[in-house]
């Protein structure tokens, strides 16, 4: 490898470093955290979703292998859907590390995975320069959540998925749920069983919905 290629290499690399950092991170406490974010995805997910509109309808589906989750907030920007695959590095990793990432401000849908090492996204992106509407989808792999180069390459395939699979909508109106997120629940992290990690999130819903509605008006209904 001559040098200007080595120097492109190495540029590239810092470029994905600071971000897979990051996702490592966000994804360290999941197994020592793991008694308290079994009781948190639900409400993590329900608030992302709070984000994006004040009429909000959302549907949990539970398969023998999977869990879906689908609502219909509004389309996403290009960065919104972006920053899924790529999201902010952290400014100060020193003073990260020293605390509890659970719970901080845009690390609660990395704690999702606690239900599955995979997730599928499919949703609506609005490009608003140009007043149109594309459909989406992506796979955000965290197998390997210890190993950087595995995340840095993981973010790339991601991002070229989601590039790859933009197809412009005609004529574009909601519908009842456009965005969609898909865990694989029978593909968790060592320790971790997915069906007791659903039961025991349905269960702490069941108890914090009052609260759930009341913190998040724009909540409107959820299956």
């Amino acid at each position: 490898m001559n040098i200007h290629n080595k120097l492109e290499y190495l540029k590239e690399r810092k470029n994905y470093s600071g971000h897979a950092h990051s996702i490592k991170t966000h994804l360290k406490p999941i197994l020592s955290k793991s008694n308290e974010l079994r009781k948190r995805w639900m409400w993590e997910l329900l608030q992302n979703a709070s984000d994006l509109g004040n009429e909000i309808n959302a549907e949990f589906e539970f398969l023998d292998n999977f869990l879906i989750f689908r609502h219909n907030g509004e389309p996403f920007t290009l960065d919104q859907a972006y920053n899924l695959i790529k999201p902010e590095s952290s400014k100060d990793n020193k003073s990260t590390e020293s605390k509890s990432v659970i719970g901080q401000f845009g690390t609660g849908f990395i704690s999702t995975h606690i239900l599955s090492k995979k997730i599928a996204v499919s949703g609506v992106v609005e490009h608003s320069e140009e007043d149109k509407y594309f459909r989406f989808s992506f796979n955000l792999d965290r197998s390997e959540r210890e190993d950087k180069n595995f995340l840095i390459q993981s973010i790339k395939d991601s991002e070229k998925e989601y590039r790859d699979s933009l197809i412009e909508i005609e004529d574009y109106s909601p519908s009842d749920f456009d965005t969609e997120f898909v865990y694989q629940i029978d593909d968790t992290y060592s320790s971790i069983v997915g069906n007791q990690i659903i039961e025991d999130g349905f269960d702490s819903f069941l108890e914090l919905i009052p609260f759930v509605f009341a913190f998040r008006p724009q909540l409107k209904k959820i299956n």
